[in-house]
């Protein structure tokens, strides 16, 4: 089972909107940032340390939002793209290591936050837990992964139809 491209949410490192006086229009204007997007550069390497090559490993993730003077912003974008997940085949397990740079607009000029690094290790089936018995039959509480991405952060729990296809997350037991 293929897992969704990674997402990225981020609001410490959002450039912080410097500081101006709220009761002046003009100043608020000029210091409000316009995020436009990200910078985002991957390398990878497989479980036995060797480097697994990139198709794109530079690009950009476009995403838009303004920060207040003073003020912050959460944003989201996708980080590693399905197809990269997938160009990976046989070489899973990975480490992914992406540096992100922020960047946008402010007072007619342009701005970039400070580079960071975010780690993402990518497997297949590694954090999906097939429960034996086929889908409806669970008895205890089920492990129904992360609310905004099942598969990210922690194990899911899975179960097989009739069909041979897997829902996940499995239903949780009837009382």
């Amino acid at each position: 089972m293929m897992p969704p491209p990674a997402l990225l949410t981020s609001t410490s490192r959002v450039p912080k909107a410097s500081t101006a006086d709220l009761t002046m229009p003009d100043q608020v204007e000029q210091r409000t940032i316009t995020l436009e997007g990200a910078h985002i550069s991957l390398s990878a390497t497989g479980a036995s340390g060797q480097s697994i090559a990139i198709a794109e490993p530079n690009y950009d993730a476009l995403f838009a939002a303004t920060v207040p003077p003073l003020g912050d912003v959460n944003v989201g974008f996708e980080l590693i793209s399905k197809a990269t997940i997938a160009s990976f085949g046989t070489t899973m397990p990975a480490e992914i290591e992406a540096s992100v740079i922020i960047y946008g607009k402010m007072g007619g000029g342009t701005l970039t936050g400070t580079p960071f690094l975010y780690p993402v290790t990518v497997c297949d089936d590694c954090v999906v837990n097939i429960l034996p018995g086929g889908c409806g039959t669970a008895s205890a509480a089920v492990n129904l992964g992360d609310p905004c991405n099942v598969f990210q952060d922690g194990v899911v729990d899975c179960c097989s139809n009739p069909d041979n296809t897997v829902t996940c997350p499995s239903p949780a037991p009837t009382s």
